[in-house]
């Protein structure tokens, strides 16, 4: 089988499962503590659940390339790692050092990957993975 033949006949990403977790993560921890603000604390655990379980639907069943997949995951952990040395001390230390991966998860690294992933769907493997590092980097960069 030759590489053109390889691309065309690879399935399409799976992208339902990364939007369900993203709109569900979005929801219970942005739009619920506004209506019940006692349920803030449910808001912050549906955030930890959902950025994980965005990260296991790209890792397991989104099917795309493995070289992406495991990619994707060793740069979220290296921008949020650098992000961590270019917040305030407050925020880098919060939450006994959990305060940054906590909140950037779920609230902006998670959405905005399956954003990238929903928009990207059709475009090259290089382009893909160049606006896959951006995405990335923008999403934690936005905390500093």
């Amino acid at each position: 089988m030759t590489p053109a033949t390889e691309q065309t006949s690879r399935k399409p990403i799976r992208l339902w499962p990364g939007v369900l977790a993203a709109v569900i993560v979005l929801l219970l921890r942005l739009v619920v503590p506004l209506v019940a603000p006692e349920a803030s604390m449910y808001g912050v655990i549906a955030g930890v659940v959902g950025g994980i379980t965005i990260v296991a639907w790209w890792l397991f069943f989104s099917r795309a390339p493995w070289p992406e997949r495991v990619g994707a995951i060793v740069l979220m952990i290296v921008a949020i790692i650098a992000t961590r040395l270019l917040v305030h001390r407050s925020v880098a230390t919060g939450m006994m050092g959990l305060m940054l991966p906590i909140y950037a998860l779920p609230l902006t690294l998670g959405p905005a990957f399956v954003a990238w992933a929903v928009c990207t769907r059709g475009l090259s493997a290089g382009l893909r993975r160049g606006t896959m590092a951006a995405t990335i980097l923008l999403a934690c960069g936005m905390w500093t």
